[in-house]
Formats: structure tokens, C-alpha cells, sequence
């Protein structure tokens, strides 16, 4: 991998809550890393605690305590016995590709790595991911080749890792909108199978690998809110239930009509009730 000529840091990081709550020493650490001589253009590398410490200025025990309290506050994901950090959310900020020639070359990089099989390295690209898909939205034409280019890397990693990448992948998906969480699905349909708590049924308007996703840990956290109506009175009345589910824009058909295919309407579901109950 190319040493680097330069580094750059993000010029919010003061205002950062988790930045801010740092002692003086941890603060002092996580600059350095930065611009170490370490550190790489994909934001993860190993470390010699002595060499580090000597750059820092600092004996290696209060290294490593600092790189411990960086990594209780999530600003940096840390294997000690490997010696590898990661800097999180470094393709979220200033280090991001810029376009899709900068992010193949990213790419490389990776790949050049000798640990690319920790899970370090699967975190980072799974951030990597998210992060230039997010980006790519602004480039037009080159989003495409872009997604061609990452596509099959993103195959192999799931079928060679499975879990293990799926799980930072998918942590990673979760902090952009619907339509790009659908987009990224699509790249890898194999992905949603590692979803957990999650309801999977084919998108009415038939876009093929693209699918919706009804997440059941809401249903249940919107049952418990009383979005579901339940009766314990005189049955006076035909009761009706209402459940509210979350659905993304991008499994609505696009002739703007809804599928109800596979669902029964809430009345009639309360009127089947009713009449096994010997009501009406």
C-alpha cells in the first residue's frame, strides 16, 4: 500500500460529544493516529504499542489505556492481541472517497492489506460500503460502475465470511434511508437472510430481488404502544384492529395502487372473531 502523502481530520471533531468527553491524553492519542506513519488510507492498520507511544511521546501503559477509553467511547474499534485499529466512521467524514476512481482505489488498498481476513478489516469495509454508496448518490454515471465494481467483492466477503460480515454490513445499513437499504440489498439478496426478527415478503410490484422487509420487533414494540386496539368489554359492537406497519417507498408499486394480497382486512378479521365467539 502507497504511503501517504497527507491526512486529514474532520474540523467538527471538537463539537463531538464522545471527542469532547475524552481526557487530555485520549484526545492527544486519537490525533495522532491520524497522521501516524501506521496509518493507512482506509483508516485501519496495526500498531506497535512502542513505536506509537514514542511518537506520541508517552510511555506504552498510558497508550494503551488511551486506546481502551477511545474504544469505550466507539471512536475507534480496537484487537489487542492482533494490534489492529480501525477508525470508525472514517469514511463518514473527512477520509470518504470523493468519486468512483478514488473509490476503487480504496478498494485496492484494502485488499493489499495483510489482515483481510480479521474482523477489522470486514467492519472497515462494511462501512467503506455503506459510506461510498451514500456518496455515489451525488455522482451520476459513475454510481453504476461504482456498484458493478463492488458488487462481486461484496459477494465473496458474505460467502466466504457469512455472519461475520454480514452483521457489521447490515449495522452499517441501518444509519442510511430506505431507498439505499433497499438498493444495497439487491446488490446482495443473500444478505437478508442474515437479518434477525425480520418478516421477508416479495415487493408487490415485482422488482425482483429487491424485497420488503416488515421488521417484527416493531409490530411488537407498536402492539405494546396500543397502535393495536383491544376490546375487554360487552361486545355490543364488531371490534376492529388496527396495526400499523412500517413499509418503505421503495415496495410500493409503482402504479401507485397497494397490493393487499396476503393480508385480511382488520374487520374482517374482527368479524371472524366475533362469530366464533357465537356472536351475531
Amino acid at each position: 500500500m502507497a504511503r501517504r502523502d497527507f491526512a486529514m481530520i474532520s474540523t467538527t471533531l471538537p463539537y463531538s460529544k464522545k471527542y469532547r468527553g475524552l481526557p487530555v491524553l485520549a484526545k492527544l492519542v486519537y490525533n495522532h493516529l491520524h497522521f501516524s506513519s501506521a496509518m493507512n488510507y482506509v483508516g485501519v492498520c496495526q500498531i506497535q504499542d512502542v513505536v506509537l507511544a514514542h511518537e506520541v511521546g508517552i510511555n506504552v501503559d498510558e497508550l494503551n489505556a488511551a486506546l481502551v477509553q477511545l474504544a469505550e467511547n466507539r471512536l475507534i474499534e480496537l484487537h489487542q492481541d492482533q494490534e489492529i485499529v480501525r477508525m470508525v466512521g472514517w469514511f463518514h467524514q473527512a477520509n470518504g472517497a470523493t468519486n468512483a476512481s478514488h473509490a476503487s482505489k480504496l478498494t485496492t488498498d484494502f485488499f493489499e492489506l495483510d489482515f483481510s481476513d480479521s474482523g477489522l478489516f470486514l467492519s472497515a469495509f462494511s462501512e467503506f460500503t455503506v459510506a461510498t454508496m451514500k456518496r455515489s448518490l451525488k455522482w451520476k454515471k459513475d454510481a453504476e460502475n461504482l456498484r458493478r465494481e463492488l458488487q462481486p467483492l461484496l459477494l465473496t466477503l458474505l460467502k466466504d465470511h457469512g455472519v461475520a460480515f454480514a452483521n457489521p454490513l447490515l449495522a452499517e445499513i441501518k444509519r442510511v434511508g430506505k431507498t439505499l437499504q433497499v438498493e444495497i440489498h439487491s446488490l446482495i439478496p443473500r444478505l437478508a437472510e442474515f437479518e434477525e426478527d425480520t418478516l421477508s415478503t416479495p415487493c408487490p410490484s415485482g422488482g425482483g430481488d429487491t424485497r420488503r422487509r416488515l421488521d417484527e420487533t416493531i409490530l411488537k414494540q407498536n402492539i405494546k404502544e396500543n397502535k393495536t386496539k383491544t376490546y375487554t368489554g360487552d361486545f355490543d359492537t364488531v371490534p376492529q384492529t388496527i396495526i400499523e406497519t412500517p413499509v418503505s417507498d421503495q415496495s410500493m408499486p409503482r402504479n401507485g395502487n397497494s397490493s393487499k394480497a396476503g393480508f385480511k382486512p382488520a374487520s374482517e378479521a374482527a368479524k371472524n372473531s366475533a362469530l366464533a365467539r357465537g356472536i351475531g
